[in-house]
């Protein structure tokens, strides 16, 4: 039977498949004819889909600084797809328009 961890890493890896599947559905939702969207969107997937990248790396670490640093690396890309996210959601209620669009690609970048 396994353990109680061993059932933890099972759940964690399945919800960050899970998470990057999310965001590649979303990421192929998006309109595709404005530059504001499309910054978001690549923004989004990247980050969206290195989470389970991150933690299947860190599943594999040699030591334990190893995973410490692959799982910090997996919050990072979380905290940005989740900010990508919060954007996407001023561009939908207005808050991004286009003429924002060159400082928004500098601040997200």
């Amino acid at each position: 039977m396994a353990s109680n961890y061993e059932q933890q890493k099972a759940e964690f890896r399945m919800r960050t498949k899970a998470f990057a599947s999310a965001t590649i559905r979303l990421f192929c939702k998006l309109p595709r004819n404005r530059t504001e969207v499309a910054v978001l969107g690549k923004q989004l997937l990247r980050s969206g889909t290195s989470v389970a990248a991150n933690y299947r790396e860190a599943s594999r670490a040699r030591s334990e600084s190893e995973f410490v640093s692959k799982i910090d690396q997996c919050a990072q890309e979380a905290e940005g797809a989740a900010s990508a996210r919060r954007c996407a959601d001023w561009w939908q209620n207005g808050l991004i328009t286009p003429a924002s669009t060159v400082w928004f690609a500098r601040w997200m970048a």
